[in-house]
């Protein structure tokens, strides 16, 4: 039994009498001899270490090695041949270090590709990158180095014909310009020729199918100059476009519609429509008035206007009285008024009365003995003319003669 104790490694305390025994560590358990049995225990102070993650892994040299595309640039993925579900953290050294707190990394599982991101432009440079996987330690360190932009040249700059344009409203939150080239890229806008910086609040995007650049802000563009600029993939960005935001100006009016028959007689006691001719053209949107200033639509009375004829129309009989037209072309404000008169029907036998307007019923001889003076009538008549000394009766002024050439009277 001694020997035997011996040979195992136990020592004996004291005697042999004594019945106490030294018992070394045999593998992570000692031994204690208790009544003559012999029983293992597991060592109380024993532990074991979790396992390492493993290292993130490239196919080759040359997919640990990508280059940036465009300047600046966020983001650089890298495609790994290993699969990794765990906390990324990168380091700027191969050994040693703390974490980048300004470069994050991540992972998509699925397509084996890991991102290395910066908030604005991830700087050209070789990084490190582990994974801590549950329940393991972090793993070793794969070098990544993203490489410097190279451009392959200056993007074109964009073209276009007009490139002043106009507002057409006095808050307008976008202005459109028709380019003459077309590109797929990164657009910029600047408030100045060279250098400057983005005019607070404004956008530009490009509509490659109808070539049609729009500058955006949240309620109104402000008429100014602008520069844009575009930058294909790959390219360094193009030299400016210089285009204008013109400030809006309120329209002009739309020209006075005219006549050379302004007074028109019913021809019927009751006529649901009356037409004048007009020697203007005007297409717009028409509108009948009881006034010459102010005043509103006449009860059921419309307006309509096919070159040259302007009718005026009522549902049953349109009122003998006055009426005011007016016509509004596109882009600009409303006309002054047109005065057109319809007449009350006058039963067959009698001839229409002639008219003028206030203005052309007297008329100023021009020299001392003129042999003729006209007058502008506002009705036209086809017939045999007189002149007569008085209002009622009277007889023919000896040697006056009066002649009719529609508008002018001339005796």
């Amino acid at each position: 039994m001694e020997k035997f104790l011996f040979k195992t490694g136990l020592r004996r305390k004291n005697s042999p009498q004594s019945g106490k025994w030294t018992a070394p560590v045999i593998g992570g358990a000692f031994v204690l001899i208790l009544a003559g049995l012999l029983t293992a225990c597991p060592n109380p102070t024993g532990s074991s270490s979790p396992s390492k993650s493993g290292t993130p892994a490239v196919a080759n040299d040359a997919a640990a090695s990508v280059a940036k595309t465009s300047d600046p640039q966020q983001s650089v993925s890298f495609t790994l041949t290993s699969t990794h579900n765990g906390a990324w953290k990168v380091y700027d050294a191969e050994t040693g270090g703390s974490p980048r707190t300004d470069i994050t990394a991540s992972f998509n599982a699925s397509a084996k590709t890991l991102t290395l991101t910066h908030a604005t432009d991830i700087p050209a440079a070789a990084y490190w990158v582990t994974v801590t996987q549950s329940g393991r330690t972090e793993s070793g360190r794969l070098k990544l180095t993203v490489g410097a932009f190279t451009p392959e040249g200056q993007t074109e700059p964009p073209t276009a014909d007009i490139t002043s344009v106009a507002k057409t409203v006095a808050s307008q939150q976008s202005v459109a310009f028709t380019l003459t080239s077309s590109h797929t890229g990164t657009w910029k806008v600047y408030d100045a020729a060279t250098d400057g910086s983005t005019p607070a609040g404004i956008t530009a995007s490009f509509n490659t199918s109808t070539k049609i650049l729009t500058l955006t802000h949240a309620t109104d563009v402000e008429a100014r100059t602008y520069w844009v600029t575009v930058t294909e993939t790959g390219k360094t960005e193009s030299p400016r476009l210089k285009l204008t935001v013109r400030a809006f100006t309120a329209p002009g009016a739309t020209p006075t519609p005219e006549a050379d028959n302004t007074s028109v007689a019913k021809a019927a006691a009751s006529q649901p429509s009356v037409v004048f001719t007009l020697t203007s053209t005007e297409d717009g949107t028409w509108n009948v008035y009881d006034a010459e200033t102010d005043g509103s639509t006449p009860a059921g009375i419309t307006v309509s206007f096919t070159a040259p004829t302007l009718t005026l129309t009522h549902e049953t009989d349109i009122p003998a009285g006055n009426y005011w037209v007016t016509v509004t072309e596109t882009g600009l404000n409303e006309s002054a008024p047109l005065h057109l008169t319809v007449e009350e029907f006058t039963a067959p036998g009698a001839t229409h009365a002639p008219t003028a307007a206030a203005a052309n019923t007297s008329v100023a001889k021009t020299a001392d003995a003129p042999a003729s003076v006209a007058f502008t009538l506002t009705s036209t008549h086809n017939g045999e003319w007189k002149v007569y000394d008085a209002e009622t009766g009277g007889s023919t002024p000896a040697g006056i003669t009066v002649s009719f050439t529609a508008p002018t009277l001339t005796l």
